[in-house]
């Protein structure tokens, strides 16, 4: 069900620990990506020669728009970084806006790495998070600030014009129903 959201994340990918060693002759390099509905928010540093890195990595988002919070998906994928092959998938963490705020009750919270869906990903290890929220937050200096239209996340704040124009959608929904006979309704 869609609600209006309008929230402050602020996200710190803290370490992780016990990640799967990929690397022949050192150990992984690992980073982390953030992604939400598949679209990159942010990524960690490299930590280099570590199973267990530690990133403090801090991501301030300021959502806004009407959304299913359990339709947006926040994924934790971490990787070891090769410098001439692909980089190698170590392991990953999803979980939804909804999850997202719940954790935000919490603080500080450490989840079990899992390997992608219909893979035979050997996957070790452990990611730690540090969620907290604002709900009806204005949006701060230095946060990334995205919205929802038509259900998709998009960067940039809420425009004006789509602030007024999602008025409008209403205020016409609620004129039409007034309008409607009471045998229609």
């Amino acid at each position: 069900m869609a609600t209006n959201v309008n929230c402050r994340l602020h996200i710190c990918i803290v370490s992780a620990f016990g990640l799967q060693n990929t690397d022949f002759g050192s150990l992984s390099d690992p980073y982390c990506r953030l992604t939400v509905d598949g679209q990159e928010i942010a990524k960690t540093h490299v930590v280099d020669n570590n199973l267990s890195p530690v990133w403090h990595t801090q991501v301030r988002l300021h959502l806004q728009g009407q959304v299913d919070p359990r339709a947006v998906v926040f994924n934790f994928s971490l990787y070891d970084k090769d410098k001439f092959t692909k980089d190698d998938f170590l392991g990953h963490y999803e979980m939804t806006l909804e999850e997202m705020l719940s954790a935000a009750a919490q603080g500080t919270h450490t989840y079990m790495l899992e390997r992608r869906k219909h893979r035979r990903d050997k996957v070790t290890g452990s990611l730690t998070l540090e969620v907290t929220a604002r709900d009806g937050a204005a949006a701060e200096d230095g946060d990334l600030k995205w919205h929802f239209q038509n259900a998709r996340l998009r960067p940039g704040g809420l425009s004006s014009h789509a602030k007024t124009s999602i008025g409008s959608q209403i205020h016409d929904k609620i004129a039409a129903l007034g309008s409607m006979s009471p045998r229609s309704k």
